[in-house]
């Protein structure tokens, strides 16, 4: 089953993500390559990883 969203606001979607707190960090392997931290409302990408290749782990991080 399918639910589309009436008023989806694609431009407030997109102005939340590129002003987001969003770091390169050195994140210790036993935690995923991406992290949404509730308390600091930043997200956490291993400094190794491809930024310009979202996943479906980053895309979902970055999307809370």
């Amino acid at each position: 089953m399918e639910t589309m969203f009436k008023d989806f606001d694609g431009e407030y979607l997109y102005n939340k993500i590129i002003s987001a707190k969003i770091y390169l960090a050195d994140i210790p392997n036993r935690f995923t390559n991406v992290n949404y931290i509730v308390s600091t409302n930043a997200i956490y990408i291993r400094g190794e990883e491809n930024i310009k290749n979202i996943d479906e782990i980053m895309f979902h991080e970055i999307f809370h």
